[in-house]
């Protein structure tokens, strides 16, 4: 019972210096930038994938939820959060903190089904990606160009809210005429 009891309060004592090391690094992080930009990009990683949603929402979440209220206080910026691979399950609590753009949408992540994800959060938030970063536009043909393309506006794009975009940097693997052909085939195929 004592082990316990001090394993207990190891945790608890390494969670409160987590706890700290969070403020600080949200207030010099708002000391540093500022509230210039009309949209603040937030590059917050879930690297809790491994611990899972409880850990996100009991250590990340009330942190994260102190800096978008913080910046809606100064400003009426979008809040476009940044959020690699496998990040569905953590896409309600990120809206409901008040995130207003998803980026990105990362074709081929688990669970990362576009058409699931319009679906359940189109209504309240914009996507930015839904381009496949890792075959489609580093090796893909035209057409799976194309089809990527289309399905993306088809899909992510329906009623509005979706930037086309790679799903994250674009890496040196990429042939620059296939991002012109992303380009070019997004803005053909918008007109109709």
């Amino acid at each position: 019972m004592a082990m316990q009891n001090n394993s207990l309060k190891k945790n608890i004592k390494v969670k409160k210096h987590r706890s700290i090391i969070y403020d600080i690094i949200i207030e010099k992080f708002f000391y540093i930038a500022g509230f210039s930009s009309l949209l603040v990009l937030l590059t917050i990683m879930i690297f809790l994938i491994t611990e899972g949603l409880p850990l996100f929402r009991e250590m990340i979440k009330p942190k994260l939820e102190k800096i978008y209220k913080y910046i809606r206080s100064r400003t009426s910026a979008f809040i476009f959060h940044h959020t690699c691979g496998a990040s569905y399950d953590f896409i309600g609590d990120l809206i409901d903190i008040g995130m207003d753009i998803l980026n990105p949408v990362q074709p081929g992540a688990a669970g990362m089904d576009m058409a699931k994800i319009k679906k359940n959060f189109g209504k309240r938030i914009s996507f930015w990606g839904g381009m496949d970063i890792q075959q489609v536009l580093p090796h893909g043909t035209p057409e799976q160009i194309k089809s990527n393309v289309h399905m993306a506006i088809d899909t992510l794009g329906k009623g509005g809210g979706l930037i086309l975009a790679p799903a994250h940097n674009v890496q040196g693997d990429v042939p620059p005429a296939n991002l012109e052909l992303m380009c070019r085939e997004a803005m053909e195929y918008s007109r109709g």
